[in-house]
């Protein structure tokens, strides 16, 4: 048992770490207060503090009632976004600066320590990021290990917690290359730089549906904003898959390679339902939540139904938002395209 806890929270921890690990605004923030030595615990203190709070929603299923309400992401990723080009334009403008007043530290340090506060609060809870990261992505992946899940989150909040700390304090070691004006202009440039492209980005995003990706680099989840503006009526997806009969779940397993199971998807409000899922495939789908079904035609000359989603693990059933859905069959010799673009015959279900 104690050995299942402790596996459980290193996994916590290295998964923890992989999404907090990474070039993004709240890191940059970080650093550039322990560089100068200004409300650095406050700092950390907020960072850690709010993913504890976020991994602690994302463990106790927070993040499916997130997917159930996707307007929230949608506003605060606009919020986000204005937000950080904002910050981003403060840098570029203390980078334009005459070296000297971009050192100037000094000041009311009351005031100092309120906006160093505020401005690191809005970094975190206008991160749409953030809500993906520690919510969405590692609520389902600690959902994966069942009732040892709070040992995967305890995992995750240490790594914040050892992240942050190391990120804040430890950027005191750079205090003497810092201390030429240079330095801080070079650094303002990286903080400008960093917060313009996150922004633009996001906005961009935005705009096209295309969803958001995690800053990690390491996981794009372009299906969140598929599902949240979903073009498809889930009555009529229902009415099509009662004409089929058995489906295939296809998951990506740790080695890269599909998982392939027969199952019997249930439409309700929506979803997609799948019970008794097998230990590799809710694996797979706590790891990696991008799954689709496939079912084959009942003639040879029928269309195959194909369903991609997103799958998060509910108790002991596997539930998953479908983000597209087409019909499809290879083409006969001289048939014509048909209007779904994808080289074959293809009809798009709107969901």
């Amino acid at each position: 048992m104690h050995s299942g806890i402790f596996s459980a929270a290193l996994a916590g921890f290295g998964a923890g770490l992989s999404l907090i690990v990474a070039i993004g605004a709240q890191n940059a923030f970080v650093l550039r207060q322990g560089a100068r030595r200004q409300a650095v615990a406050a700092v950390v203190a907020i960072c850690v503090g709010s993913d504890a709070i976020l991994i602690m929603c994302g463990v106790g299923g927070l993040g499916a009632l997130v997917s159930t309400y996707p307007a929230a992401l949608t506003v605060v990723g606009l919020a986000g976004g204005c937000f950080l080009i904002g910050c981003g334009a403060v840098a570029a403008r203390r980078a334009l600066r005459p070296a000297t007043a971009a050192l100037a530290t000094t000041g009311d340090a009351t005031a100092s320590l309120r906006t160093a506060i505020l401005v690191c609060l809005a970094m975190t809870w206008l991160n749409p990021h953030v809500y993906l990261d520690t919510v969405l992505l590692l609520g389902s992946v600690a959902a994966g290990h069942g009732s040892l899940r709070w040992a995967f989150g305890v995992g995750a909040m240490v790594a914040s917690g050892v992240w942050f700390a190391g990120l804040g304090y430890g950027a005191r070691l750079l205090a003497p290359v810092l201390a030429l004006p240079a330095a801080w202009r070079v650094l303002d440039v990286f903080v400008a730089a960093t917060m313009f492209v996150l922004g633009v980005v996001l906005m961009m995003q935005l705009a096209r549906g295309t969803g958001l990706a995690s800053p990690s680099g390491a996981l794009l989840v372009p299906q969140y904003a598929r599902y949240m503006n979903s073009e498809v009526k889930s009555d009529e997806l229902a009415r099509v898959i009662a004409d089929y009969d058995l489906a295939h779940l296809i998951s990506i397993g740790d080695n890269s390679l599909p998982r392939i199971v027969p199952v019997h998807p249930v439409p309700h409000s929506g979803r997609l339902h799948v019970t008794a899922p097998g230990s590799h495939t809710r694996d797979n789908v706590a790891a990696r939540p991008a799954v689709s079904l496939v079912w084959a035609p009942r003639e040879p000359t029928g269309y195959s139904l194909i369903v991609d989603g997103l799958g998060t693990l509910e108790n002991d059933r596997l539930v998953i938002a479908p983000t597209r859905a087409i019909l499809h069959r290879v083409l006969a010799p001289g048939q014509e395209f048909g209007d779904g673009g994808c080289g074959n015959d293809c009809r798009a279900i709107p969901l």
